[in-house]
């Protein structure tokens, strides 16, 4: 078999081609070349996890953490995945492609790959893709500025290292310029299948995705300045917020005439595509010249371009009034309720109050009875465009009772929420409707217009697209109860809409296209549809309606098909309303079917990303959306079951596990910790566990936490739950006894999570003790990314008091009898590194050891304790009066030998100088935002979305370099705990009553359990 390896790389089409060779795969198996799919990607990314080391790119790093070990089995699992497949088919040739690969990296890196390749194949082709040098700066530096308003200085690709870290593989190298005039029929699929299989250029028939749209200097300024002035601790981050605007400039560049492709400085192409040693290597071993590149010239040496490079004009030729007058246009396509729903993190209310309340709606009127009659046909305003309109399309009896036979098995997410008997009396009884009941009742008589905004909250907006409220007009509540139904309220509201989004269409920064509102929209749509209108309205109206339900089609298949949401829970609903649709709306039944699977398979790959089914645990990094996942995927089961797309990744035993770590992490029966975006010691809607009361899923564990210790077994004293980050401690005693605790390891930070690595909480005889703040916040107040999200608010070490997106490695776990314990690590950006090793011993005592380490000796290490509001802290701070006893505090410090602390530094993964994002605020931005003084040294506490409770916050200064055990004890025992150390060996001690006792030890050297 002969290989064709594919590696980019990067900004040379690699996603373009790698969508083409996807939807061709079939026409390509059909003329001896296999593209191989897994886990529903178009690409081989995790072929690169040997050779990206400790050091993955972001998309491998959220998927797999870089956890070293971990990733090469992660490798050999995934390669044994794809050899089967191979094998299974026998080709003659093979493609495999992942632009990670496209990268310099050392032999012994590289050697588990090549291994694997030669074994397998026959026959290998390298084929590589290089920019020149110009080129490849400003395409690389303006695609860095759609996520950063940091600009990268001109430099060199290391076209050469790359190649060399590819010879001990052995394999033919195929080296290919990225410029349209170089690549046959200037496309870059194209080319490469010239490469592969010439005989079939020009003749597969699925189009290339276009992908990465070339941005103006001037599109690029601005957006520049947006992200540095709105955004500027957000660097590498994509939003959007930025992504709307990026849309709203390219669409007035475009419409007016005057977009203008970007050119870099005539002086840096000179420089950067300058002749050197390298290029000529190119071109004498491997036959490569750049068609930019004058190789008459006398080579020169690369060095560091002088210059300051800090702004898009430093870099690109650059018209100052050409960027004013797209500005003037961009704003000239806001209207001012777009303004108004704009939110930033800057748009915000100060600490300690709210945003201003809308006024309540007045007293309403009752609504004139519905007195439309079956059969009655309700006319419609023309459309606006009447020469864009749809042909009118009408509805046949048998496909009305075919969607009048699936309106029992349409998704509807949260009916039960919306559709109350309350809200449809609200309604008859005085036309107001509620939204969401943290907003004021609104009057529908003031729906004269979809832009309707009474609140300025954008979250309302959210709501109120989401159109789930249109349920009130049914003829039926969600209990089954009859009532009288208002259909012609319900197709006023409907028209309302088309009108809307015939105006409007798919403009990004258009705010009815919020996944959230638009997956549940598409539901309510197609059941409000189903459930009353097909005989009431008109052909013409009708193509209208499903020429809109189209753009919700193409819309949530984009959502679904990004990589946005991959380990939220909005794919749920995104994939739900998609199925709603198609169900309703697609009338050719192959066109149905194939929306149905798309929409299955993407829950599949949900499923497959998402939970860890090993463990139960979800990468959502809150424990309230643990319980919210459940409950809802649980339910996306049963629902892609009754329309016979049954899933494929979802299982009884998955289900098993997440509901024995939900009570795992429970201290108490229904009660959460404030993990992630969870509420302080939350209660939660039990409707989420209720399919789990099934026998099936109580295992003998759940059981003995739910029956208080009378049946079952108990967890064992440390539960591990790494892929996830959770280290759950648990004495022996019933959960009302017990003292638990949880020690957070962070890989990553999961979509409700907060920068908590390093972090703990404990409760004792099931209250709390040392808590989370917990959250959610308002998305619009900085509290919530200055202070909820960091560190500190929560039990974690942090420098400086500046709060960065610290992630943890895990150093080792050690257990025995009645006492375990993890070490993990962090690096904190600007030399700083941090080893924190958590233990709990019994239902006695906690002991944390923390050594800070830094490469200046000015920097401040500081561990933060957040108390219970319940629990009272003495004068002294060192004990802590609890209803069940008191918790005592001590603190002692060992100094470490130099050598002791040079070891321990290397061992630590990772690099201490590597960047880490901070979120320290500074004074003008504190006074700008809103922010108090002493924020960052007080507590507050989440117990109701977006309010907050003060707190209470011990805080410890700990020296640089040292070794400082703090131990808890909790209640009156005699043992205490100490901290010895001998050479490089920390020994952790119980002493009391005349004796001494090691509980573990730790070598600072091997930075491993003893």
């Amino acid at each position: 078999m002969h290989l064709f390896l594919h590696i980019g790389t990067g900004r040379t089409g690699t996603q373009s081609l790698q969508d083409f060779l996807k939807k061709n795969s079939e026409q390509l198996a059909m003329n001896g070349v296999y593209y191989p799919l897994t886990e529903g990607k178009n690409h081989h990314n995790a072929l690169a996890l040997p050779v990206c080391g400790d050091r993955p790119p972001r998309y491998l790093m959220h998927r797999y953490g870089n956890d070293v070990e971990k990733n090469l089995k992660a490798f050999h699992d995934y390669f044994d995945d794809i050899e089967a497949k191979i094998r299974k088919v026998d080709p003659d040739n093979v493609i495999l492609t992942s632009e990670f690969l496209g990268r310099e990296f050392k032999p012994e890196l590289g050697q588990p790959l090549f291994d694997r390749l030669t074994a397998l194949f026959d026959r290998i082709s390298v084929v590589v893709y290089f920019r020149s040098p110009a080129s490849y700066y400003l395409s690389a530096a303006l695609q860095t500025l759609k996520a950063s308003g940091i600009l990268k200085p001109p430099a060199k690709q290391t076209a050469r290292k790359i190649l060399e870290s590819y010879d001990p593989l052995g394999a033919e190298l195929i080296l290919r310029e990225y410029k349209r005039e170089a690549l046959v029929n200037g496309d870059v699929c194209e080319d490469f299948i010239s490469v592969v299989a010439p005989d079939l250029v020009g003749k597969l028939p699925a189009p290339s995705r276009e992908k990465n749209e070339t941005l103006s200097a001037e599109v690029m300024s601005i957006i520049q300045d947006y992200r540095n002035a709105i955004w500027p601790n957000d660097n590498n981050k994509f939003n959007e917020e930025t992504d709307g605007l990026l849309a709203t400039l390219l669409d007035v560049s475009n419409r007016n005439g005057i977009y203008e492709p970007p050119q870099l400085r005539p002086e840096l192409v000179a420089e950067l595509n300058a002749l050197d040693d390298d290029m000529l290597w190119l071109r004498d071993k491997h036959g490569f010249e750049y068609t930019d590149v004058d190789y008459t010239a006398e080579p020169k040496p690369v060095t560091k371009i002088a210059g300051t490079y800090k702004r898009v004009p430093d870099i690109c030729v650059f018209k100052g009034g050409l960027r004013s007058r797209i500005m003037v246009l961009a704003l000239a396509s806001y209207t001012a309720d777009k303004a108004a729903d704009k939110s930033t993190p800057t748009q915000v209310s100060p600490v300690a109050q709210t945003q201003t309340a809308a006024a309540p709606a007045g007293p309403g009127k009752k609504p004139e009875p519905d007195r439309s009659k079956p059969g009655e046909i309700f006319q419609e305003k023309p459309p606006a465009d009447r020469a864009g309109a749809p042909k009118p399309k009408n509805l046949w009896p048998g496909e009305i009772e075919r969607i009048k036979e699936i309106e029992p098995l349409l998704r509807l997410p949260e009916r039960e929420v919306y559709d109350a008997p309350r809200f449809n009396k609200l309604f008859r009884k005085s036309g107001l409707i509620e939204i969401r009941n943290t907003f004021p009742h609104f009057d529908l008589a003031d729906l004269t217009d979809w832009a309707v905004h009474p609140t300025g909250n954008p979250v309302w907006r959210i709501y109120f697209n989401s159109m789930a409220w249109t349920s009130v007009f049914t003829d039926e509540d969600v209990n089954g109860n009859p009532q009288e139904p208002h259909w012609k309220k319900a197709f006023d509201v409907l028209e309302t809409f088309v009108r809307h989004v015939e105006a409007e269409g798919l403009r990004p920064n258009n705010d009815i296209w919020d996944d959230h509102a638009t997956g549940y929209r598409a539901s309510y749509i197609a059941w409000l549809y189903t459930r009353g209108l097909p005989e009431r309205i008109t052909p013409e109206f009708n193509a209208r309606l499903r020429k809109v339900m189209m753009l919700h089609r193409k819309t949530l298949m984009d959502y679904l098909d990004s990589e946005k949401w991959q380990f939220s829970n909005h794919t749920l609903f995104q994939a739900e309303g998609l199925a709603d649709m198609a169900m309703v709306f697609l009338t050719d039944d192959e066109r149905r079917k194939r929306t149905l699977e798309f929409a299955r398979t993407k829950v599949d790959e949900f499923i497959e990303r998402a939970v860890s089914h090993a463990e139960g645990t979800v990468k959502e990094h809150s424990i309230f959306y643990h319980v919210f996942l459940m409950g809802r995927l649980h339910e996306t089961c049963e629902y892609f079951r009754s329309i016979g797309h049954p899933l494929n990744n979802a299982s009884d035993d998955m289900f098993t596990r997440m509901n024995e770590f939900l009570h795992d992490i429970m201290p108490v029966f229904h009660r959460l910790p404030g993990i992630g975006d969870s509420k302080h010691f939350q209660r939660f809607n039990k409707k989420y566990i209720a399919a789990f009361e099934d026998p099936r899923f109580q295992t003998p564990r759940v059981r003995y936490h739910r029956s208080e210790g009378k049946e079952g077994e108990p967890y064992p004293f440390l539960s591990q739950y790494p892929q996830d980050g959770y280290f759950i401690f648990r004495s022996p005693e019933p959960p009302e006894r017990q003292l638990q605790s949880t020690f957070l390891h962070r890989p990553f930070r999961g979509p409700h999570g907060h920068w908590d690595a390093m972090s703990f909480v404990c409760h004792w005889h099931g209250k709390p003790v040392f808590i989370d703040s917990g959250g959610p916040f308002k998305y619009a107040n900085p509290m919530r990314y200055k202070y909820f999200q960091t560190q500190l608010a929560h039990n974690a070490p942090i420098f400086d008091r500046d709060p960065v997106e610290v992630t943890s490695d895990i150093l080792g776990v050690t257990t025995g009898d009645g006492v375990s314990a993890v070490a993990l690590s962090g690096r904190m950006g600007k030399g700083r590194s941090w080893l924190r090793i958590f233990g709990q011993y019994r239902n006695s005592h906690v002991a944390i050891i923390d050594i800070p380490l830094s490469s200046s000796r000015k920097a401040k290490p500081e561990i933060r304790f957040h108390i219970d509001p319940e629990v009272d802290p003495a004068e002294d701070g060192l004990t802590l009066h609890t209803p069940d006893g008191d918790v005592a505090i001590r603190q002692t410090s060992l100094k470490l030998a130099a050598n002791t602390i040079r070891s321990l530094n290397a061992g630590l993964p990772g690099d201490a100088d590597a960047k880490v994002e901070s979120h320290q605020t500074t004074p003008s931005e504190r006074k700008e935002t809103g922010l108090e003084d002493d924020f960052d040294r007080r507590s507050f506490v989440t117990y109701k979305d977006n309010e907050m409770t003060e707190g209470k916050l011990l805080t410890f200064d700990i020296p640089l370099a040292r070794a400082t055990l703090t131990s808890l004890r909790f209640g009156d025992h005699a043992e205490e705990v100490s901290l010895t150390c001998k050479g490089s060996i920390l020994s952790l001690d119980l002493k009391g009553n005349g004796t001494s006792e090691t509980l573990l030890t730790f070598d600072l050297s091997k930075v491993s359990f003893g």
